[in-house]
């Protein structure tokens, strides 16, 4: 239950941004990344470091994702899914959290009627869900 404050703490914020403005700003992105980190260092070195390994190969993915869709993921998108993979620990989880963030944001587009919607929000929604799932 621990992890789930700095996303809460930084996400809401992040989701604000993110449905106002369709932008996640780096300035809030590293506000998360140092909040999070503290708190891997409560949690002890060997989940810290298997955490920080599977959140950069989630960067490196929607990277290479984004330059092959021609934008369609933005940046901050990826780097707001690679910061909530540390909470989350391990790339299980962070899977079931992004199928589950595809699935949310998926029935919001088709309600709303939408093609371009935030993405955030709903990353932020699935992770807490995953984390609150245990």
């Amino acid at each position: 239950m621990f992890e789930l404050v700095p996303v809460l703490v930084v996400g809401i914020p992040i989701a604000i941004s993110d449905i106002r403005s369709h932008r996640i700003p780096n300035r809030e992105l590293i506000v998360f990344w140092v909040f999070e980190e503290i708190c891997q260092l409560h949690r002890g070195w060997h989940l810290a470091l298997t955490s920080n390994i599977t959140s950069l190969l989630i960067f490196i993915t929607g990277c290479i994702l984004h330059l092959l869709s021609g934008t369609r993921i933005g940046m901050g998108d990826i780097k707001l899914f690679a910061l909530l993979v540390l909470p989350l620990g391990n790339l299980s989880r962070s899977m079931t959290a992004l199928t589950s963030a595809a699935i949310i944001a998926l029935i919001y587009a088709i309600v709303a009627r939408k093609s371009v919607i935030p993405f955030g929000p709903a990353l932020l929604l699935a992770t807490v869900s995953v984390i609150l799932s245990g």
